[in-house]
């Protein structure tokens, strides 16, 4: 998915220098949103609204948490984050925070291991969706981006 090498991509997120390997939390504090927002052509808003907000009480919880399906299709939104979520709001099934490979759980953390390996574990490679899935991008299906739309609307 990514074109660079993660450690590239971790420290061209972040406001500060920092060690790619051990990255950011993904916080408006850390990332570098204007810079982001410019150079993806991407609105602020959407980049922010990823973003675990400093002033507000929106909290996320510290690990990666995935519904495998959606990763299937190449997708892991904020929705999945959230602290207090259990299921994904598109799939209906419960959130998971391991890889079925090996076992391995991750900070929530913009890191390097995190950014080079999208979609897969960085401790094995494995995808999160199982080996059978396509990790190209794909367009999301009109249902997932109905379903994804309610979540952020509801959340």
């Amino acid at each position: 998915m990514n074109a660079l090498p993660g450690h590239i991509v971790a420290k061209q997120l972040a406001l500060r220098a920092i060690d790619p390997y051990e990255g950011i939390p993904p916080t408006d504090r850390h990332v570098a949103v204007s810079l982001l927002a410019r150079t993806f052509a991407i609105p602020r808003k959407a980049l922010r609204d990823g973003l675990q907000l400093t002033d507000s009480g929106r909290r996320m919880h510290d690990r990666l948490r995935f519904c495998t399906p959606c990763m299937g299709l190449g997708y892991h939104g904020v929705m999945h984050q959230r602290a207090g979520a259990s299921r994904c709001p598109c799939h209906g099934v419960s959130l998971e925070e391991h890889c079925r490979g090996c076992g391995a759980g991750v900070d929530y953390r913009l890191t390097a291991r995190l950014l080079g390996a999208p979609f897969r574990c960085a401790n094995c490679r494995r995808p999160y969706a199982g080996w059978g899935a396509s990790l190209a991008p794909q367009p999301a299906p009109l249902d997932l981006r109905r379903a994804i739309t309610r979540a952020r609307c509801n959340g």
